[in-house]
């Protein structure tokens, strides 16, 4: 009788420490990478057609409701200048981006119950331009249920990988070059020509659209005394900016020029 006892013990021990090993919630996706060559503004029919949204599923494994708890980790939370966060989103409700960052609000989010095997969403909005400068940005939150038994951090990335764009009204002008003239002939058809004091420290070269998408990037191209040389024969015709970096990274130059 007390080798059955004892056995019994034992399976129910080893039964509860496998119920508690076993995650309350789960991700679709615990870690969001999301792109973006930026937007105009005031462009759509409607405002949130401009705005870039990042979305992961949270999945109650439970065999009762579940409301979880959330917080935006500030200090790990950044991104470049003029990159706005509007606002994050569950199944309960939005709460506004500026309030998150700012304290304004409960700084611990709660959602809604969620049924046992169903799912939440949490929402990440944007509103980056194509004016505004090229990075990374890190919305990081802070996820847990109830008492605490799982914390994860869910971690949203967006990326912007093309280059600002001047702002309307604005001269584009060569960087660390002033003085120099600007590309040659403009409008091209052909061979361009932008003048460079020391063109042999360029090593990259890039083009963007009106749209600010990236049509090349290249670390081969010619150089001489005059500066650097580009082919533009196979691109439509258009106004495009020319960005050239040296091998830190560095800007050298940022030009426009018009494809005839």
């Amino acid at each position: 009788m007390k080798k059955i006892t004892l056995a019994f013990c034992i399976g129910l021990l080893i039964a509860t420490l496998g119920a508690h090993a076993q995650s309350v919630f789960s991700f679709s996706a615990p870690e969001v990478d999301s792109f973006t060559e930026g937007v105009y503004p005031d462009t759509g029919p409607e405002p949130n057609d401009t705005f870039t949204k990042m979305i992961s599923y949270i999945v109650n494994n439970g065999n009762t409701p579940l409301s979880l708890h959330w917080q935006l980790i500030t200090n790990q939370t950044n991104r470049p200048e003029d990159w706005i966060l509007m606002g994050i989103a569950d199944n309960r409700m939005v709460r506004n981006g500026w309030s998150l960052e700012s304290g304004m609000t409960d700084t611990i989010q709660h959602t809604s119950p969620i049924p046992p095997g169903d799912s939440c969403f949490i929402e990440v909005t944007t509103f980056v331009t194509v004016y505004a400068d090229s990075g990374i940005g890190h919305f990081y939150l802070r996820v847990f249920d109830d008492n605490e038994t799982q914390v994860d951090t869910l971690r949203f990335r967006l990326h912007k990988l093309t280059p600002a764009l001047p702002r309307p009204g604005t001269a584009v002008e060569t960087v660390s070059q002033a003085g120099m003239a600007g590309p040659y002939p403009n409008p091209a058809t052909g061979d361009l020509t932008i003048p460079l004091k020391n063109a042999e420290r360029a090593k990259l070269l890039t083009v963007t659209d009106h749209s600010g998408r990236e049509i090349l990037r290249t670390d081969h191209f010619k150089t001489s005394a005059a500066g650097v040389h580009l082919h533009t024969g196979l691109f439509p015709p258009g106004m495009y900016v020319i960005h050239i970096k040296d091998h830190a990274g560095k800007s050298l130059s940022v030009q426009k020029f018009v494809r005839q």
